[in-house]
């Protein structure tokens, strides 16, 4: 069996992490600021996949209102890709939107905060203007 990289384990501290704050109802600033020292010290690129799906898995069994906050709080500190997180989601939410009504809204308030938002992707290097 291989050892798990390292950003397996950091992915895995935040998902403990995240149901550790939840719990004690921590602000979802004080759960990215958190993460993203974590993630800074593990060296690991902002925008982590890992982290994304971690998020989603939070956020559709068990999170209730608190994990759409910390997600909320993870594209704001730029910790997870809003495309990413979209696309997992749309796969995982869409799909039971009439068994999970309070998902599929939340999912929908996401979507429209961060689905048609690319300002990000003109300020890239490799944008042409």
């Amino acid at each position: 069996m291989a050892a798990p990289s390292a950003a397996a384990a950091w992915v895995d501290w935040a998902a403990e992490y995240t149901k550790a704050a939840q719990a004690e109802s921590r602000p979802p600033a004080e759960w990215a600021a958190r993460v993203a020292s974590v993630v800074a010290a593990a060296g690991d690129a902002p925008w982590s996949p890992g982290l994304a799906e971690m998020l989603a898995r939070a956020l559709l069994y068990g999170g209730g209102g608190a994990a759409w906050k910390y997600a909320e709080a993870a594209l704001a500190a730029g910790l997870a890709s809003p495309a990413l997180l979209l696309a997992i989601l749309s796969t995982r939410v869409i799909p039971h939107r009439f068994t999970r009504p309070t998902a599929y809204r939340l999912y929908l308030e996401l979507l429209r905060r961060h689905g048609f938002n690319f300002a990000f992707q003109m300020k890239a290097a490799n944008f042409k203007k």
